[in-house]
């Protein structure tokens, strides 16, 4: 049989192997949680940034257009008043393809008809789509100038 030190130092021994192996398990464990905590938090990040990159996808296919109406309009109730060529322009819209544009079109158009009324009647309109203010503007500015000329 042996001294009962011996005994002593195996059990310490044993006892220290146990709780190292416990200690470590704990820490793996933690390890493992953050882990799993950082993956998760990757996966929301590349999820994020797909759905930034679709949005900007979708913005690129969309078109920033300004939509014009040019009429001629003779008024109904007061006929001794010249006829008058006016020029009516949209606020920003966003059109998608090419039946966004038409649909834009015909949107504007109506607006316009609400707005000349009953009381003038529309002679002849046609319908601009520009890319920016800047051309709008452009070309009515080169509307009214032909007016005064042919006035």
């Amino acid at each position: 049989m042996r001294p009962l030190y011996y005994q002593l130092i195996i059990a310490g021994l044993l006892l220290t192997l146990l709780i190292v192996s416990i200690y470590s398990y704990e820490r793996l464990s933690d390890q493992k949680e953050k882990t799993r905590l950082l993956e998760s938090k990757l996966t929301g990040l590349q999820t994020s940034y797909l759905q930034l990159y679709a949005e900007k996808e979708h913005r690129l296919r969309q078109q920033y257009a300004f939509v014009a109406v040019e009429t001629i309009e003779k008024d109904i109730i007061f006929t001794e008043k010249p006829m008058q060529k006016r020029f009516y322009l949209s606020p920003v819209l966003t059109i998608e393809g090419e039946d966004g544009q038409y649909q834009a079109k015909d949107n504007f158009m109506n607006q316009v008809a609400k707005k000349v009324g009953s009381d003038v009647r529309v002679l002849q309109s046609k319908i601009y789509v520009f890319d920016s203010y800047r051309e709008a503007s452009e070309y009515r500015e080169q509307i009214y100038q032909a007016e005064k000329i042919d006035l």
